[in-house]
């Protein structure tokens, strides 16, 4: 018996486990308890008989319906089952499954061939997948492309990366195959316009909503996606109508994808597709439009692999591309005007120029300038031709280096350059895209990459400057997941092997003849003193990772005479750095560079805080960033979350770290000594909590610039108080515990040098207390609305809730009771009260669903800045009279009024008693006076504060933490 016999792949075996959870009504229904034992032979002899699939690898449903021969062989007893047909002689040719197209994975994978195949033991293109493809991120399919499925994974804040592949984790996870994974086929928009789908899904008649469109009876009925209409193309096609109703086509949408973009056919009415000259599954003019003018948002940056998983990819391929390549030469050449130049220095790695340009093969869609520099003369660059085409070649030939450099300037046709050296890879060619960041940062010039040795492994990510003038590669060989390098940061300079810059920055550094080495030539950018309108800036960006899978992994070494020739020349930039240390080499020891850091201390991400929380450390962050400050955060919190989760909130520039098992805050503080400048508390309740870290830690940490962000006191104390029927004067009477609570809190505001509150009135209040550094820090920035009065309804919470008992809860199982059974009263209408929550207490809030005017409870954050655009009112029955609520605030940026138990004075806001009777009369007449309700939205968005005024507020508040630093 031969390899092949012997292999059994993974679409023929029979998976116990899937099968009983599949079919676990039914196999009861049919023959009772079945043990696991007799599990296979019940779907041999009966199972397969009524449809069974004998793993989640092929689909018996779609394999009859796909083939009809099949189904009249099953009748006439030639075949028991498609399974039965597709073992014996339909693995040839046939697809098993509605994801994987056996034809279409030889088309798209020209590298493979069924005599390849055999040789390895597989029996078709279907096993080779399984097994190997999809790791490799191959593609048979339009309707499933690794890549796309990634960036939804990225943008859903899940693990993008599958060791099993994507296709495996597709089929396995259902939340998984919810997600987008093809450009021609939306699954939001397909449930959104066929609700009875959803339905179907939930029943378990259907996995995922592309199973649905790809398997169902009625083809021509459903449409992919708002870009292709099925109907209107047969019947302006009646070519395809034809072959659509002979059964030679499953639907219009399959004759437009095969044949009919390419003959120039358009996908619905008034669609406008704007000539290409390249036209593939993953490039062509429907792609731009669904892109585009069709309005799809994705990022431009597909989220990278495991850097292991991405080198053993290329490693493996590199076996089959010098066949590939003779017979399907690599091809640059697109038409258009190139936007990024690449320069490759040629010396004697032929395997390692392979591998660099079939990676950047795969960046070709932004038009690229390649230029290959022969140092000596190889004669496999004379054929280059046969190998790839589109390339360019300067010839060095003993030439004077002036006189190369000369020439390699003048044939630059772009003005931004990336330079790889032979055996460097670009791990994601998507990646690339990171260049336009030259356009919205003018003073930048260099994008240093991340680098990773052949074990994925960091080898360098950007270099720094000792105080004697020496370099080392921040981060060499750390693990590429390490928290220190998941942010944009500023560097002194790049090594010689991989860069992404401007072209006048190249031609300033190699116009450096002082030096030898890349690494001083670009540190002379941002040493010299600053130039007008000249780029000096560097930085490292994560989001560009670069594979060394040369042997030689070593950069270049660094020459004394470079560095007493820099020493000499830039003595007064070097006295700045660093002292050279060895605990200064340290993975953890951040560079501390001339500009302002601060360490953010917070309780846990902003997934997971409430609306106003998040809104509020976002807002925070995103303007310290705006001030020049170097941002890191630290959640105490040890969820195990994934920094993708942190990294949809804040900007790439900010670092992220997440406490866990081997990182404490502790720890952390003592391994960045004498790092951070400012150190900023979120929330006031955290004191207690890591102040013995600070304690341990302080020999590291500064003396002053001590900032505690208060928030709300009355919510971070527990005393903000909410109505309480038959009480004296309304209000609840606060515990004992929750007094002494505050007492003790306020007494730890004397431990910072700055405090921050959400309202002046909070602060007259501290003040009086004696506590007189303190100020506001508002979050309700001013936003347009753009619904009118008549165009919105219901009623939105103003109160985080949080937990049982506490007083957002207090405060809406109140508002249920007493306001809204009297408002629907005396409006004649019901009304709904709307509440934003976040994932943890979505079933508390499903404990009050007995109240039928409690509207869904919605996950997250947008959905309150959403509710706050199509809400009428907003309502705060607590005690508003020390501060409205952060959620209020944002509420009324927005131009939504508030009514508000207590007294106050704010624009936008009604104060009313807490009796219910008179705060229904303020919701009733404000709820139906449309011109009362405009003028208070009007007030309400004209007195929010302005961005600037919260800069400035934000600056005077850093600096009143250091007595020292009278301007910045």
């Amino acid at each position: 018996m031969d390899q092949a016999q012997e292999h059994k792949p993974l679409w023929a075996e029979f998976d116990l486990t899937w099968y009983r959870q599949r079919y676990r009504q039914e196999i009861i229904n049919i023959a009772g308890d079945v043990t696991d034992e007799n599990l296979e032979a019940f779907w041999r002899n009966f199972g397969s008989a009524y449809g069974h699939s004998p793993n989640r690898y092929f689909d018996e449903v779609f394999y009859r319906r796909n083939n009809r021969s099949v189904g009249d062989g099953i009748h006439r007893g030639i075949f028991v089952s498609g399974f039965q047909h597709y073992d014996e002689i339909g693995f040839q040719e046939c697809a098993p499954h509605w994801m994987f197209d056996e034809t279409g994975y030889f088309i798209h994978n020209p590298d493979l061939t069924m005599r390849r195949l055999k040789d390895e033991g597989l029996r078709n293109g279907y096993d080779h997948y399984l097994r190997f493809g999809q790791k490799e991120q191959r593609v048979s399919t339009p309707f499933f492309d690794p890549d796309v499925l990634r960036i939804s994974l990225f943008q859903a804040r899940q693990a993008y990366f599958s060791p099993q592949g994507e296709f495996t984790r597709f089929q396995e996870d259902a939340t998984v195959a919810s997600l987008r994974c093809s450009w021609y086929f939306d699954p939001d928009w397909y449930l959104e316009h066929y609700p009875d789908v959803q339905e179907m899904i939930s029943e378990g008649a259907y996995f995922c909503a592309l199973q649905h469109y790809l398997s169902n009876d009625s083809p021509t009925a459903f449409n992919p996606n708002p870009y292709f209409d099925d109907a209107w193309y047969c019947a302006i096609y009646q070519d395809v109508a034809t072959e659509v109703a002979l059964g030679k086509l499953r639907n219009g949408y399959e004759h437009f994808i095969r044949f009919g973009l390419k003959e120039g056919r358009l996908p619905m009415e008034g669609a406008v597709l704007q000539p290409q000259s390249i036209c593939t599954m993953r490039d062509n003019a429907f792609l731009s439009f669904v892109r585009t003018e069709g309005g799809t948002s994705a990022p431009e940056i597909i989220p990278p692999m495991a850097p292991d998983a991405r080198a053993e990819v290329v490693v493996r391929r590199r076996a089959v591309l010098f066949g590939q390549l003779n017979r399907s030469p690599l091809d640059f050449q697109t038409g258009r005007a190139p936007r990024l130049t690449i320069i490759i220095p040629v010396y004697n790695d032929f395997a390692g120029l392979v591998d660099t340009l079939t990676a950047l093969h795969g960046a070709r869609h932004l038009s690229l300038q390649i230029l290959l520099i022969d140092h000596s003369g190889h004669r496999f660059l004379t054929q280059l031709d046969t190998l790839a085409r589109g390339v360019e070649i300067i010839r060095e030939d003993g030439a004077d280096p002036a006189h190369v450099r000369a020439q390699l300037i003048s044939r630059i046709h772009t003005d931004k350059i990336l330079f790889l050296k032979t055996g460097l890879v670009v791990s994601e060619a998507s990646a690339l895209s990171i260049i336009d960041q030259f356009d919205s940062e003018a003073d930048l010039a260099v994008i240093a990459p991340l680098i990773l040795d052949r074990n994925g492994r960091v080898q360098e990510a950007g270099q720094h400057l000792w105080r004697d003038g020496s370099f080392y590669s921040f981060g060499e060989g750390a693990e590429s997941t390490c928290p220190a390098l998941q942010c944009r940061r500023p560097c002194d300079s790049v090594g010689g092997d991989a860069y992404l810059c401007r072209k006048e920055s190249f031609v300033r550094a190699a116009h450096e003849d002082d030096f030898a080495k890349a690494g001083y030539r670009f540190a002379t950018l941002g040493a010299r003193p600053r130039e007008r309108n000249v780029a000096c800036r560097i930085i490292y960006d994560p989001r560009l990772v670069i594979h060394n899978l040369s042997r030689d992994e070593g950069f270049e070494v660094q020459g004394d005479g470079d560095r007493a020739e820099f020493i000499k020349q830039y003595g007064d930039f070097c006295a700045y750095r660093p002292v050279k240390a060895a605990h200064s080499a340290t993975l953890g020891a951040s560079i501390k560079s001339l500009g302002r850091r601060v360490v953010i201390i917070t309780d846990d991400l902003p997934e997971y805080k409430p609306y106003a929380a998040s809104l509020r450390l976002v807002s925070t962050v995103r303007d310290m960033i705006v001030l020049g400050l170097e941002v890191t955060i630290f959640a105490i919190s040890p969820r195990g979350a994934q920094d993708a989760k942190l990294r949809s909130f804040f900007d790439a520039d900010v670092e992220m770290v997440q406490a866990s098992a081997d990182v404490t805050l502790q720890s952390f503080l003592k391994a960045r000594a004498r790092c951070f400048d400012y150190v900023w508390l979120d929330g006031l309740q955290l004191a207690p909590q890591i102040w013995g870290a600070l304690t341990a830690a302080q020999d590291g940490l500064p003396l002053t610039g001590y900032v505690c962000d208060a928030r709300q006191l009355a919510f971070e104390t527990g005393t903000r108080r909410t109505p309480m029927m038959g009480a004296r004067d309304g209000w609840e009477t606060l515990p004992e515990a929750a007094v002494s609570r505050e007492e003790e809190l306020t007494r730890l505001l004397w431990l910072f040098q700055a405090i921050v509150v959400a309202s002046e009135r909070e602060v007259e209040t501290l003040r009086k207390s004696g506590i007189e550094k303190c100020c506001s820090l508002l979050i309700g920035e001013q936003r347009e609305t753009s619904k009118s009065f008549r165009e919105r309804a219901d009623l939105l919470f103003a109160l985080p809730v949080l937990e049982r008992g506490d007083v957002g809860y207090r405060a809406l199982h109140w508002t249920l009771r007493e306001i809204m059974p009297r408002l629907e009263e005396k409006l004649g209408y019901p009304v709904q009260l709307h509440v934003s929550a976040v994932p943890e207490n979505i079933s508390l809030l499903t404990s009050l669903r007995h109240y039928i005017h409690l509207g869904a409870p919605l996950e997250g954050k947008a959905p309150l800045e959403a509710l706050c655009d199509t809400a009428r009112l907003m309502i705060d029955p607590s005690d508003a009279s020390l501060s409205l609520t952060a959620e209020a605030e944002c509420a009324l940026g927005r131009g939504l009024p508030v009514i508000a138990s207590g007294e106050g004075s704010e624009n936008g806001v009604v104060y009313v008693s807490n009796a219910p009777e008179l705060f229904v009369e303020a919701i009733a007449t404000l709820y139906e006076n449309e011109e009362a309700w405009d003028v208070y939205s009007e007030y309400a968005r004209r007195d929010a504060p302005q961005r600037e005024d919260n800069l400035a507020n934000l600056k005077a508040i850093l600096m009143s933490s250091k007595s020292h630093e009278k301007d910045w």
